[in-house]
């Protein structure tokens, strides 16, 4: 039987294989004595040398070698993207990146929000016993109640530097900040994960990058503007949202400054509207279209591409036009039949 020897807060975080004579286990939950006061086996303590002992079947667990990536540019191998409570995300956001291209972009609201992220099969802990990530805050109202918790399969730690008593950060900076949450203050009862989320209550708007499990933590700090380089060829990335109603934000990345053309088609390849052109610095780009062609005439709910030339290298991306009205008629129609 394997079980934690962990029993709260107070005791060292690690995992022991126990020896249990199958004659003494029964049907339900399982007390035994120890011999130590409270330095004993379990996951709850009952009393002064009793714990309660919760056996877990086996489960299929991956373990790395090295950090256990969650999101990093894009999410890490085995987690998905859960539930989105009260917000909205953007997985692939270009405004600010710690490491890479993307982070993800998350609106605030003044109620509880929340994002999350599965595994498809459970992540073993190993040796890992840090979680890192980074996080930048945008012009968040610091004036009313603030609230920002990391959540590992549901518990919880505070992110605020003002209720940790060491690491935090602060909402008030708008600026990159690195956390390094030990594992053991989440209290875990097995030695896997399945599931992660981030969860706060301001108006504002915050971006988070580089979230892994590691072996050991580095120090907390604010890095400004911290970014790894960008790619050498130009790079057009997905639109968001897609699909839209109004307007739509289209992306690219340039490793060096060039000429580009950035121009809409129709699904027949119809040249509709040149919406950016000349040169652009190194970085990343974002320019708004508001689904408009080139003599400002409104287009009609279909399918459009948008295309990056720079140098005679072309890349292409789809979007979705979806006019609220054309939503109205279909779904007046359903309603006839």
């Amino acid at each position: 039987m394997s079980v934690a020897d962990r029993v709260g807060r107070l005791h060292d975080y690690s995992y022991d294989e126990i020896e249990v004579p199958i004659e003494l286990l029964k049907t339900g939950n399982n007390t035994f004595f120890t011999t130590s006061n409270t330095e004993h086996h379990g996951i709850g303590v009952l009393g002064p040398g009793i714990a309660l002992k919760v056996a877990y079947a086996d489960r299929p667990q991956s373990i790395p070698a090295g950090d256990a990536l969650i999101f990093a540019d894009v999410l890490g191998p085995g987690w998905q993207q859960g539930a989105i409570t009260r917000t909205e995300a953007d997985l692939q956001s270009i405004e600010h990146s710690f490491q890479g291209i993307h982070s993800i972009a998350i609106e605030g609201d003044p109620l509880v929000w929340q994002i999350a992220f599965e595994r498809t099969e459970p992540l073993g802990l190993g040796e890992h016993s840090t979680l890192h990530l980074a996080l930048h805050p945008q012009d968040v109202d610091t004036s009313k109640t603030t609230r920002l918790s990391l959540h590992l399969d549901r518990q919880s730690v505070s992110l605020l530097a003002r209720e940790r008593s060491a690491g935090g950060i602060d909402l008030g900076v708008n600026e990159w900040q690195v956390v390094d949450i030990p594992l053991r203050e989440f209290d875990l009862r097995f030695p896997y994960v399945e599931s992660l989320a981030i969860s706060g209550r301001f108006n504002g708007q915050i971006f988070v990058d580089d979230i892994r499990l590691a072996h050991s933590p580095s120090s907390t700090f604010v890095a400004e503007n911290a970014r790894a380089p960008v790619p050498d060829f130009p790079r057009l990335l997905p639109s968001y949202p897609n699909p839209f109603n109004v307007q739509t934000t289209l992306r690219f990345v340039l490793g060096q400054e060039k000429l580009i053309e950035l121009i809409i088609y129709d699904i027949l390849g119809q040249y509709l509207r040149t919406v950016a052109s000349g040169h652009f610095s190194a970085g990343s780009h974002q320019i708004n279209w508001d689904g408009r062609d080139g003599r400002g005439r409104a287009l009609t709910s279909g399918i459009y591409f948008y295309q990056l030339e720079s140098h005679n290298r072309l890349e292409t991306h789809k979007m979705v036009l979806l006019k609220w009205a054309s939503i109205q008629r279909s779904a007046s129609r359903w309603k006839t039949i």
